[in-house]
This record gives structure tokens, C-alpha cells and sequence, in this order.
């Protein structure tokens, strides 16, 4: 290794060493190590559904009166209470968020060939203020994000069993993911058969013949992407008979509207900046380059999916939701632009 090498291998280490140094202080500055009622009655980064998800995790499989949430963070949340040591999720926050710029970079090291592109990357998502205040708050929505970008990690290394198992950790903190199911199967079908054109992606003949012929082996996939899910369902259906019971409204916000668009107009722009709309146009504009790039097709889609999905389908403003969006943007934005 010459001299140059050895530097930017020096560099390299800085660069993530140093991110984390930040993460850790970032927590030490904001949070108490105190016992579990002191951290609650602190803790300044709470919303109604930060407590109901504590109240999920504390009385989990002990009380039919919570909300009955998705299991993963009420799982952590009750290990962690039961050690009286729940003053340590925002730290395990700082982890999962220095975990979703880790997987972007490696996610981005696959896609380009110039070697600071993933780096500028993870400065952007580090610089933005507005991502960095999210990891504060004791929800569970950065949990799912990571688990879906490790599963798109997985995927782009033809790595089909753990991307899918990974998708379904995903479910077990948010449900999102199902609805990127689709896209997840059609970029394995696509890779499989050897798709070239879009127009065979829909050959309604040819998909049917694929199904019947992998019955067994897209069963098993099926049953990888429910994993621990499986469990969940048995278990509500065994205790209230509906195995998709809850009492959090979800699907009653599933109602196409345009009432959203001015408020999420608004707050892509104070959370992407004027990147985004930039990112809208070329992909637009641009389609035609890229079309036959079956990642960056997979993640455009994905990510219009996610855009379209809580700005028109869920009738729900909150910006949190936008966070889901990262998990494509800056891969594509550093694709086009880096």
C-alpha cells in the first residue's frame, strides 16, 4: 500500500469514527442515565404515540388493554424497562440512525464508481438537522427504515432469503414495508427471468408460468418475509380471534385524497430542501438513461410508491412520515448528482 493509500485508508476510518464520536455525544447532551420513571418524567423528545408505544412495551402480553402496536420496539422497550434501563433506547436510537447512513453509503458503494460519492452522501444526511432531531424521539419508525434499507442491501447483492427476512424485521416495528412488497418480488422475478423490456414485466401469461413452476420455492420466500410476523398473528388470533387486531386506526386513514399536498409540499422542502423537486425533474426527464438500470428503476419506483402512498393514500399529515423517503433519495441523489 504506497503513501496516498495509506492516507485515504486513514481517512476513511476518521470519517466514521468521527460520526460516531458525534452520535455518542449527541445522546450523553440530550438524554439522563437515570433510572426508568426518571428518564420518562425528563426525557424531552416525547409524542402521544411515544407513550403509548412505552405503555405497549411495559404491559406487553400482560394487559389486553394497550393499543397492540407493532411487537419490535415494545419488545425492546420492555427489555429494557424490566432492567430499569430504558434511558439507554435513545442510545440505541443513535445506533439505528448511524446504522441507516452506514447502509446508505454501502448501498451507494454498489451503484457508483466514484469513491466520495456515498461519503457526501452520509455528510448530507448527518448535516440535516431536521434527520438528525427524529433520532431524539422514542418511536419506531427509524427502526423499520434501516431494516428496509438492510433488506435492499441484501437484495442488490442477490442475496433474495436474507433481503426478504430482513423486509419482514421491518413489519415487526412498521407496516409500510407491505406495501413495497410487490416491487421487492418483481425485482427478483425481473432478475430471474432475465427481463429486458418493461412491457414483459407485465406479461400476464408468462408471470403465471413463473408461479406455477416456483410455487414451492416463492412459498418459502413467502413464509421467510412473515417470519416472526406468523407468531404476532397466531398469538392475537389466539387471544382476541382476529389475528390483525388492534386498536390503533390505520386503515381507516388508507383514503385517496388531495388534501395533504400543500402540507407535504411544504415539508419536503424544509426536510430534502430544493434537492428533492431537482430529484423529481430528473427523474423525469432523465427516465430514459436509467430505465434499463434495474436498481435504480426498482428504487425510483420504490420511492414514488412511498412518496405517492402518505401524500395521497393516507389521510394522515405527519411529517415523520417523509422519513420513509430517505431510504431511496439519497441513493438516487447520489446516483444522478454525485
Amino acid at each position: 500500500m504506497d503513501k496516498t493509500s495509506k492516507i485515504f485508508s486513514i481517512l476513511r476510518i476518521a470519517f466514521w469514527v468521527g460520526i460516531v464520536i458525534l452520535l455518542i455525544l449527541k445522546f450523553l447532551l440530550t438524554s439522563n442515565l437515570h433510572g426508568n420513571f426518571e428518564f420518562l418524567r425528563t426525557h424531552k423528545f416525547m409524542t402521544s404515540d411515544s407513550y403509548d408505544w412505552i405503555a405497549n412495551g411495559v404491559d406487553l402480553f400482560k394487559s389486553p388493554e394497550i393499543t397492540f402496536r407493532n411487537p419490535g420496539l415494545a419488545i425492546i422497550i420492555k427489555i429494557l424497562f424490566m432492567l430499569n434501563k430504558l434511558s439507554f433506547l435513545p442510545l440505541l436510537n443513535q445506533v439505528v440512525f448511524g446504522g441507516i447512513m452506514f447502509v446508505i453509503f454501502k448501498i451507494l458503494s454498489k451503484l457508483v464508481k466514484h469513491e466520495v460519492t456515498p461519503y457526501i452522501a452520509v455528510s448530507l444526511i448527518f448535516a440535516n438537522y431536521s434527520l438528525q432531531n427524529f433520532s431524539y424521539y422514542l418511536l419506531a419508525d427509524y427502526y423499520a427504515i434501516f431494516l428496509i434499507l438492510v433488506s435492499v442491501l441484501f437484495l442488490f447483492k442477490d442475496k433474495i432469503n436474507l433481503s426478504l427476512l430482513f423486509l419482514g424485521f421491518s413489519l415487526i416495528f412498521q407496516n409500510f414495508a407491505y406495501f413495497l412488497i410487490p416491487v421487492w418480488f418483481g425485482f427478483i422475478y425481473i432478475k430471474e427471468q432475465k427481463v429486458s423490456e418493461l412491457k414483459d414485466l407485465f406479461n400476464i401469461y408468462r408471470i403465471f408460468v413463473y408461479m406455477k413452476s416456483n410455487f414451492l420455492k416463492l412459498t418459502t420466500r413467502l413464509l421467510i418475509l412473515l417470519n416472526f410476523n406468523l407468531f404476532w398473528f397466531a398469538y392475537k388470533y389466539y387471544k382476541f380471534g382476529n389475528p390483525l387486531y388492534t386498536k390503533i386506526l390505520q386503515i381507516g386513514f388508507l383514503s385517496p385524497n388531495f388534501n395533504s399536498i400543500l402540507f407535504y409540499f411544504v415539508n419536503l422542502y424544509t426536510l430534502y430542501g430544493i434537492l428533492f423537486f431537482i430529484l423529481i425533474w430528473f427523474l423525469i426527464i432523465k427516465f430514459k438513461d436509467y430505465k434499463r438500470n434495474i436498481k435504480m428503476l426498482f428504487l425510483s419506483v420504490c420511492f414514488l410508491i412511498t412518496l405517492i402512498f402518505w401524500v395521497i393514500f393516507y389521510n394522515w399529515n405527519d411529517r415523520r412520515f417523509l422519513l420513509y423517503l430517505l431510504t431511496f433519495f439519497y441513493p438516487i441523489i447520489g446516483y444522478i448528482f454525485l
